[in-house]
């Protein structure tokens, strides 16, 4: 991300190495008595990653997004808004899935507010969408500069 600080742009592996540490750990139980009932993408995916990762790497990617949570709120403070794109295209067809998420994770991961307005533009009858994200805290002031975007764009 443009100007933004280190920390920031390491969040999102952190966030991906807590999530997946803790989800391996939440399912400790389906793992041994129903493993054979999990689907394959869960259990060779998300889940044998967490399984590989030790306690001192959680650890540290705890700590490392408390850094970056303290260092965007620093970043996104200067700024109104942060606008990016919202997905690398356009929607996927159907509601099977809402298409790949590392686009958004990182606000998630962030703790700070997000959201994602369609564009005029459309492609094969599909919205783009643009992202706008605010500090922490500042849900009321995402709210009037996706207003103020939407009436614009």
């Amino acid at each position: 991300m443009l100007g933004a600080p280190s920390e920031v742009a390491a969040a999102a592996a952190a966030h991906r190495c807590i999530s997946s540490y803790e989800l391996a750990r939440s399912l400790a139980a389906e793992r041994r008595e129903h493993f054979d009932q999990l689907s394959v993408l869960l259990r060779e995916g998300r889940l044998k990653d967490g399984c590989r990762i030790e306690a001192a790497q959680y650890v540290e990617a705890v700590e490392a997004l408390e850094q970056a949570r303290k260092a965007a709120r620093s970043f996104l403070g200067a700024h109104d808004c942060l606008i990016c794109p919202s997905a690398a295209g356009i929607a996927p067809r159907g509601i099977t899935s809402t298409g790949p998420s590392e686009f958004c994770i990182l606000w998630t991961a962030l703790h700070v507010p997000s959201l994602t307005i369609p564009i005029s533009e459309r492609l094969e009858d599909m919205p783009l969408g643009l992202q706008i994200v605010t500090p922490r805290g500042a849900d009321l002031q995402l709210f009037e500069c996706a207003k103020w975007m939407e009436e614009r764009v």
